[in-house]
């Protein structure tokens, strides 16, 4: 590489730099007390790139982002894979509840749609990554139930690959013992159900919404039918939609909730 090419670098990486960080300032300048410091024209510029690009690590210490993290919380426990209005109107209610405020100072400034455009993707990538984490401990639990640790499905293969580790010998035993009980007491829980209490706590199976999620991530896991290795969050919803019908599951759900 010579002297020129990598002057070219180090200049781009400079303006890409300076790039950032003034985005950064513009953006909390619209987060922090002070709304109105961006204008309209501004917050306009500003929200494509702040939605390609703004990170919650970039403002993980500022005001607001205990409400957002509580509404997404709450969310999740309702639905799991929401719109943007949905994620939008909870969070502002919360903020309504906790910094009312601050949100009377963004709403008479006209600021509560630049407020929102800069704060959109960082509310995004948290929900994501929650209802990502909630997969993680499923599939973790499923592999420790069933003994598949050293046997985990890799995380770069084909659909081919997927369906053929699906019809191993060991994921077909797993599958067919997803239901049955983990010992022969007749009061025992059955596997499912032991993975699920590995998850989530005692009070979010008292939610229906939680249990029918827990269970489509555990059976698409296993399931050959599906040959993505990861777990998409709308084919999850749509599974979730089609099981509101299936007397089986039905069944069952209500046993855990009772």
């Amino acid at each position: 590489m010579t002297i020129e090419t990598l002057q070219e670098k180090y200049a781009e990486l400079k303006s890409d730099i300076y790039e950032n960080h003034k985005l950064l300032q513009n953006v909390l300048a619209v987060l922090t007390k002070e709304p109105s410091l961006t204008t309209n024209n501004q917050a306009h510029q500003l929200e494509g790139k702040v939605k390609q690009r703004l990170k919650r690590k970039d403002t993980k210490h500022l005001w607001w982002d205990v409400p957002m993290t509580e509404a997404c919380h709450q969310l999740f426990q309702e639905n799991k894979n929401l719109s943007d209005a949905d994620i939008e109107r909870a969070f502002k209610s919360k903020i309504q509840t906790d910094y009312p405020k601050k949100l009377q100072e963004i709403v008479d400034s006209s600021g509560w749609d630049n407020f929102w455009n800069a704060g959109y993707s960082i509310t995004l990538e948290y929900f994501r990554n929650y209802r990502s984490s909630y997969v993680r401990k499923i599939k973790d639990a499923v592999y420790a139930t069933f003994n598949l640790i050293s046997h985990k499905l890799n995380k770069f293969a084909s659909p081919t690959e997927v369906r053929s580790w699906k019809e191993s010998e060991q994921v077909k035993q797993a599958r067919s013992n997803l239901w049955n009980k983990i010992d022969n007491e007749p009061n025992s829980p059955s596997l499912i159900e032991d993975i699920l209490r590995e998850v989530f706590m005692k009070e979010e199976l008292q939610n229906e919404n939680n249990i029918k999620f827990g269970i489509t991530v555990a059976w698409m896991l296993l399931d050959p039918s599906y040959d993505q290795v990861e777990i998409s969050s709308s084919k999850v919803q749509e599974r979730m939609d089609k099981w509101d019908t299936d007397s089986i599951i039905q069944k069952w759900v209500c046993k855990v909730l009772n």
